[in-house]
């Protein structure tokens, strides 16, 4: 009888041993896992930040390729006013040296 009863704790205590083991397995498979989500998921925060980044980075570029545009209209209109009044002024020279060609 006592042998039995030796018997059957030792396999009673492999029994736990074994069921403590197969906790412990998945205990150590799902740290894992959320371990692994965790890093999955910071990664695609990181992600997302940088596309966001990319994003703010292309409408920055498109702004100042709009202002350089808009700069650069600025300065052909300008320049063309310049010509205008240079001609402006060259008609009035003209004009006056006629002018003073007809009183002499």
């Amino acid at each position: 009888m006592a042998v039995s009863v030796l018997a059957r704790q030792s396999e009673d205590k492999i029994t736990r041993q074994a069921y403590q083991r197969r906790k412990d397995e998945i205990y150590f498979y799902n740290m894992e896992k959320l371990e692994f989500q965790s890093k999955l998921e910071q990664e695609r925060k990181r992600t997302e930040q940088e596309r966001k980044r990319t994003e703010q980075e292309r409408k920055r570029a498109e702004q100042e390729r709009k202002r350089a545009e808009q700069e650069q209209k600025k300065a052909e209109q300008e320049h063309k006013r310049a010509e205008l009044a240079e001609a402006e002024i060259a008609k009035l020279r003209k004009e006056n040296e006629e002018l003073r060609a007809t009183q002499a």
